[in-house]
């Protein structure tokens, strides 16, 4: 909470069950961000960081110095966009692990934008928006109350994970949601609602199995609801 990120390496696995504290596995400190750090990233097998916070700032930080350097830093619209007046908290981070250039921004306005990582240029923007208009399959029509979702902090995005072999990417939202995307096309092709959830989805996990995603609760780990088919392109 106090804006700032610690690097550390990895120790070796310990000779004893509960080693001492060894200060040489501290790299130091990532200073640059204004308010709270909520999301890291790293990517480049390991070469960068990607970080976002409550500034509403997207910053890219070179670690393989000690303990790192800024490279890039980027607010709500990307480099070179409009700023914002009201800057909108940044809340979640994930390279896109099919198009190593590209990094995923989630936002409190439950939108997630792509960003390219070397110019930080904003390259597509996905509506968490579903049209109440558009089937799902009859079993989440009798589940789900579709509404509008951009815009509302009620909605906002908690969590985002890209899929290591497929254009997926599947957010983790504040109403309970979990919403999966095409990045091919940016729409939604797969929307399902955690019944069991008392609160928010943070950590949304998820397999694919003949591309019929099963959405689970990972503090329970089990799954919740399997859902078939309900629409793919």
């Amino acid at each position: 909470m106090d804006a700032t990120i610690c690097v550390w390496n990895v120790p070796p696995p310990p000779s004893a069950p509960y080693p001492p504290y060894d200060p040489a596995n501290a790299r130091g400190e990532l200073v640059g961000h204004t308010d709270a750090v909520w999301d890291i990233a790293v990517v480049r097998e390991g070469a960068l960081l990607i970080s976002c916070g409550a500034d509403g700032a997207t910053k890219v930080w070179d670690i393989t110095t000690v303990p790192g350097t800024l490279q890039l830093s980027w607010g709500y619209n990307g480099v070179g966009g409009e700023p914002l007046e009201v800057p909108v908290g940044a809340t979640a981070v994930e390279g896109i692990r099919t198009n190593l250039k590209l990094v995923a921004v989630a936002y409190r306005d439950a939108v997630v934008k792509l960003f390219d990582i070397e110019s930080g240029k904003e390259t597509a923007r996905l509506s968490a928006d579903v049209n109440p208009g558009r089937s799902f399959g009859r079993m989440a029509e009798n589940v789900l109350n579709f509404g509008p979702a951009d815009g509302t902090p009620a909605a906002q995005i908690n969590k985002v994970i890209s899929h290591p072999t497929m254009p997926i990417l599947v957010t983790g939202h504040e109403d309970k949601y979990i919403k999966m995307f095409d990045l091919s096309t940016g729409a939604i092709f797969v929307l399902c609602f955690l019944i069991s959830h008392s609160i928010y989805v943070r950590r949304p996990m998820y397999t694919l199995y003949a591309r019929s995603p099963r959405c689970r609760d990972v503090p329970l780990h089990r799954a919740i609801r399997f859902l078939p088919r309900l629409w793919c392109p």
